[in-house]
Formats: structure tokens, C-alpha cells, sequence
């Protein structure tokens, strides 16, 4: 349900895509794959390997179905060069080039971004060791095995020289200078992400787009392996409205909670989830099969507590109480920060936000009158 946070600065965006094609370019064999391209046009250009990695979502679909005519009576070519789209062979590379763009501030893996769920970011397996020498004198024995050359013996010799004072340099005695070198060398800083790349165009579809920058969705496990991996989407006229690598994704925006009481309720007196129900409002350009494959109003069942959670919040902090706060605080505290505080940042980010849940506690303020 949240779009992909690309760069919107086309220069920013432009070296973003070029660092994902130098990333995987030298593991493909680029020459061959423009060979075998030659001579198929799209936008007027030779198709090439370039293209196939970095062309908008949009582009995807209609690359793919070029390829496949231009290839119509050359079963074998094709079968070739669909072979040199391995997703497996570049899957480290992929999974890299998102870690290091999170980190570098161009993407924000927080959430996933078909459910908005469950969490997907960015951790170090390492432990967060701040500098070498911290990670001589605090690491144990098995991490610093994960050094090249080093093993138990020499982890041991490492330990014992900690003693009543710490290890103050890297020139230990007892190294050898080609261990030495591997702790000077070792990245102490091991980044590793939980999250799944799904295909939105699945493999069968076209084996061509299996490593295309916009046809991968960084989303959690459930969403890629379980519900998608059982039903995909039907491409057609509105599988652009649906992908939140598209720059035309509306889900995000159209497709809304809402809240339905049981009789007799009001939002001054919801006390449980036993009040409320959940209902998806707004269904246009085909959210109804974005609902269906992601089984999202079985699965939002059972967050209807962070519903009544702020429905709580919202009769317990009247603007009475907030204009008191205020006045308590002598104005030196903005209201807007006030009602942050106190109901979450989350709900009153206008350009959207992708933690957990952000968009059922944004249109459920809405719908309260919070915001």
C-alpha cells in the first residue's frame, strides 16, 4: 500500500539507476545480450541492456512483448537470451543495491510495501561495533572467526589480550603481518536486510524482467511467498495504477480505511474492537484484485485495535485538553507538535509515511476528524 520513496530529482534519480546498472553489468555479459538485441527498436533506440534494467514500470510490459515478437521465429535465440537474466545468479548484487540505497538515504526500506505491515529494513549483523578497536576488545569468539585467516587460536590470543586494560592498537605482536592485514582490511560493518524482492511482473510473464530495477518490490515475506505467489496480478489496463514502483500507483492514495459501527456506537463511545469494523472505501482502477491477492481485509482484522487504539486517544485528548496543554506550555509549543506527541508523527506526515500501519492510522484520523 505504500509507493516506493524513489529520488523525485531526475539527476538524483538518473545516478541512482546508473549505479544499480554498473552494479549488475559486469555480471551479465552485457556484449552478448546487445548482440542478440540489435536491431529491436523501442522508442526509437535500440533496445539494449541498459534499457531492459532501468526503463520505467510502465515501459516494462511493452520491452518485454517486443522482445517476444522480434524473437516470434527464433524459439532458441529467445530461450538463450532469457537465459542471461538469471534472477539468481544477480540475487546478492539486487539485494546489495537496496541495502546500500537505504542506507545512502535515496530509498527508505521501513515497511512493506504492498501490505504496510510488516517491518523490512536494513540491520548490521555485525553488532554495531564503532571502530576496530572497539570490536578487538568487546567481540566474541565467533565473530572474530568471521575475519579471513583468523581462527580459534588466534581469537583466543586476541581475548586474552584484552586483560585488566584494553587492546589500544591493531599492532599486536603475536599477529602475523598477513593477519594484520586482514583485520586492517576486514568491513567491520556486515549490512544485511530482512526483507524479500518480489517480481510484480512474475517470471513466466517475461524472464526478461527478472532483474528490472522498477518490476522489484521490496516487501515482507508473507506478501511475496504466501499471498502473491499464489494468484498474480492480471496485466492489463490498470496493472499501472497498482505496482508501487509505477509512477501512476494510486493505491496508496485512492484506496481508503473506513470505519463501520455496530449500532448504537459513535466514535465518542467505541470501547473495543468489538465495536468497529473495517471496511476499504474508494475502489476504482482495480484495488478490489490489489484487496484480494494480498488477503488484506483478513489480515487487517486483526489490527483493528490500532483503530480504537486512536479512537481511545481521540476522546481521552479533546482540543479542550490540547488548548490547555498549550496554555500550560505559555505557546511555546506548537499545536501541530502538541497533537503529535500525543497521537503520533505518523498520522500527520503529508507526504505520506511507510511505518508500520501509518496508512490505517491516517485515514481512520481522517475519518474521526483528527486530522
Amino acid at each position: 500500500m505504500i509507493k516506493m520513496n524513489f529520488p523525485q530529482d531526475r539527476n538524483t534519480r538518473k545516478a541512482m539507476e546508473k549505479r544499480f546498472f554498473q552494479s549488475l553489468r559486469g555480471n551479465m555479459d552485457e556484449a552478448a545480450i546487445n548482440l542478440a538485441l540489435n536491431g529491436l527498436l523501442y522508442n526509437g533506440a535500440n533496445l539494449d541492456l541498459k534499457t531492459i534494467l532501468v526503463a520505467p514500470f510502465d515501459d516494462l510490459m511493452e520491452i518485454a512483448e517486443t522482445i517476444k515478437r522480434g524473437f516470434v521465429a527464433n524459439a532458441a535465440g529467445l530461450a538463450t537470451l532469457y537465459g542471461y537474466f538469471n534472477y539468481e545468479d544477480q540475487r546478492k548484487l539486487l539485494f546489495d543495491f537496496f541495502i546500500a540505497e537505504d542506507i545512502q538515504g535515496n530509498i527508505d526500506l521501513c515497511t512493506c510495501h504492498y501490505c504496510n505491515i510488516d517491518f523490512i529494513n536494513v540491520y548490521d549483523s555485525n553488532g554495531g561495533y564503532i571502530n576496530k578497536i572497539h570490536f578487538l576488545n568487546t567481540a566474541p569468539i565467533e565473530k572474530l572467526n568471521l575475519i579471513p585467516g583468523i581462527k580459534d587460536a588466534t581469537s583466543q590470543r586476541i581475548i586474552a589480550e584484552r586483560g585488566p586494560r584494553p587492546i589500544k592498537n591493531l599492532s599486536l605482536s603475536f599477529l602475523t603481518a598477513g593477519k594484520r592485514t586482514s583485520i586492517l582490511t576486514y568491513k567491520l560493518k556486515q549490512d544485511r536486510g530482512i526483507f524479500t524482492l518480489d517480481h510484480f511482473y512474475p517470471q513466466y510473464l517475461g524472464d526478461i524482467l527478472v532483474t528490472s530495477l522498477y518490476n522489484l518490490i521490496p516487501s515482507c515475506a508473507p506478501c511475496n511467498s504466501r499471498f502473491k505467489h499464489m494468484s498474480d496480478f492480471q496485466v492489463g489496463n490498470n496493472t499501472t495504477y497498482l505496482s508501487p514502483t509505477s509512477e501512476n500507483y494510486v493505491v496508496q492514495e485512492f484506496l481508503v480505511f473506513g470505519l463501520l459501527l455496530r449500532p448504537g456506537k459513535n466514535i465518542g463511545n467505541v470501547k473495543s474492537v468489538n465495536d468497529i469494523e473495517l471496511i476499504y472505501e474508494n475502489y476504482i482502477f482495480g484495488q478490489e484484485e490489489f484487496l484480494e491477492i494480498f488477503s488484506l481485509p483478513g489480515r487487517y482484522s486483526f489490527h483493528k485495535k490500532e483503530a480504537v487504539k486512536l479512537i481511545l486517544k481521540f476522546q481521552r485528548y479533546p482540543e479542550s485538553y490540547i488548548d490547555e496543554i498549550e496554555k500550560s506550555l505559555k505557546y511555546s509549543v506548537d499545536r501541530l507538535t502538541i497533537m503529535k506527541d500525543l497521537f503520533g508523527a505518523d498520522i500527520f506526515e503529508s507526504n505520506g509515511n511507510n511505518q508500520p500501519l501509518a496508512k490505517l492510522r491516517k485515514d481512520i484520523a481522517v475519518q474521526i476528524g483528527l486530522i
